[in-house]
C-alpha cells in the first residue's frame, strides 16, 4: 500500500510505501506516518501538528 501526501494546492509533496502488516500495528503505523512526516518537514515543507488517533 502507498501514502500519498498532497499539499493544499493538490500538488504531490510525498509518498511512502507502507507494507499492508503495519495497518495492522498501530504503533508500527504511527512510526511510519511520524517519520514520512519528518522527511517532508527536512524537504521544507510545514506541516500542522498531528497525533495519531486513539
Amino acid at each position: 500500500m502507498s501514502l500519498t501526501v498532497i499539499d493544499r494546492t493538490s500538488n504531490r509533496i510525498g509518498r511512502k510505501q507502507i507494507p499492508s502488516s503495519t495497518y495492522s500495528d498501530k504503533q508500527q503505523l504511527a512510526s511510519v506516518l511520524e517519520q514520512a512526516r519528518a522527511e517532508i518537514s527536512n524537504e521544507g515543507y510545514d506541516l500542522m501538528p498531528w497525533t495519531m488517533p486513539a
